[in-house]
Order: structure tokens, then C-alpha cells, then sequence
């Protein structure tokens, strides 16, 4: 008969939940040099700390170079930390907005970026964010005896391509070219050529 009280499967209750978000490293590969980078979005997503701060979160691949392949990570607070002051939560909390409003060419609700319950990202608005091409500051800092990485999104490359095929659907079509069944309405009202320059001489 099984013993519940035997170590063996005491393991199952000492590991983690899925469900649990433990604090994540900022993950970027300390070799890359300080400055500018063109980098691709292979990821993005949020969590919630152990301290119960939200965060985003992008993982940046740096394109081409002696670094191509190489993880640089972005993260920020969309609502600050909960132990800085409010003036510095609100300097977070645009940064963040700026980050969204650079990729998505607009600043979304927060609630459309992140599940409310579950504190990750909507799988949406990641959609639109993964595969951007951006230009992202790498920067290393010294604090405390400890060296800090800090990256941020200076500039926007290309969108993804899923917000771009959006954007094409959501545009109106060109007009047919002409042909002899459906001429040219010029601004004068008249059909035609307007460069009389350009009439085939008969």
C-alpha cells in the first residue's frame, strides 16, 4: 500500500505550479557590445514577479554581425514597481507605453496586452509584436558592485508581419489599370491621356 508520508512523493508538492511566475533574469547575452543594434522581436511576453509587478517582457535576436543570434532582452513595468515612488511608476509606465505605441503604431488599453487573470500576454497583441525588425540600445551599467544591462527600443525597423498584412487588408484596393473598356477619369472630367505629349500620333 502506498505511504503518502514517504519522501518519494513528498517531490510533487515541493515543485512549483505552472501556474506559479518565479522572478525572471533579464536573460541578454552580456558579450554583446554597448549601442545600437538592429534586432528581430522573437518574443514577447508578460508576467507577473514575486513581488506582483507586472512585466513585459521582449526578447530581441541582434541581426547579422559578429553577434547575429544573439539574445538581447527588453523589460519594463507597465505599471511600476510597487516599491518606487509614484513619479518613478509613471516614468515606467511610459516607457512602456512608448514601446507599444513604437511597434503597434498606437498605445492599446493595457488589459488588450495583458490577460487580467492571468497576467500573461494576449496572444493578439503578441502576434502583432513578434517578428518587428528594431533598432534596440544596449547599455551597461555598474550599481552596488553588480553590472546592469539595460535595453531599449529606439526605433522601428519594420512591423510584423501579421500587422502588416492587417494593414494591407484593412486598405482599399488599387484601382484597375485602364484599358479601352475602362478609361482614365481625369480631373477635368475628360478620358484619356492627359500629357498630350503622350497621345500615340495617328
Amino acid at each position: 500500500m502506498t505511504n503518502p508520508q514517504d519522501p518519494y512523493y513528498k517531490l510533487w508538492d515541493e515543485v512549483p505550479d505552472p501556474e506559479k511566475k518565479e522572478e525572471r533574469s533579464s536573460e541578454s547575452d552580456p558579450t554583446i557590445p554597448d549601442g545600437e543594434h538592429n534586432c528581430r522581436v522573437e518574443a514577447f511576453g508578460a508576467f507577473e514577479s514575486k513581488t506582483n509587478d507586472v512585466w513585459l517582457k521582449f526578447t530581441l535576436s541582434v541581426l547579422g554581425g559578429s553577434w547575429n543570434g544573439r539574445t538581447l532582452v527588453r523589460m519594463v513595468a507597465p505599471f511600476g514597481r510597487r516599491q518606487d515612488d509614484l513619479e518613478y511608476r509613471a516614468k515606467q509606465a511610459r516607457w512602456a507605453k512608448e514601446d507599444l505605441l513604437l511597434i503597434l503604431g498606437e498605445v492599446p488599453n493595457i488589459w488588450e496586452v495583458v490577460n487580467p487573470e492571468t497576467r500573461q500576454a494576449e496572444a493578439g497583441v503578441a502576434s502583432q509584436i513578434v517578428g518587428a525588425m528594431v533598432k534596440a540600445q544596449k547599455t551597461t551599467k555598474m550599481k552596488n558592485g553588480d553590472e546592469w544591462i539595460n535595453v531599449y527600443l529606439n526605433d522601428l525597423l519594420s512591423p510584423a508581419p501579421l500587422s502588416q498584412q492587417a494593414e494591407e487588408a484593412a486598405s482599399p484596393p488599387p484601382p484597375p489599370p485602364p484599358t479601352d473598356g475602362n478609361p482614365v477619369a481625369l480631373p477635368s472630367g475628360e478620358f484619356g491621356m492627359k500629357d498630350p505629349e503622350d497621345e500615340i500620333p495617328y
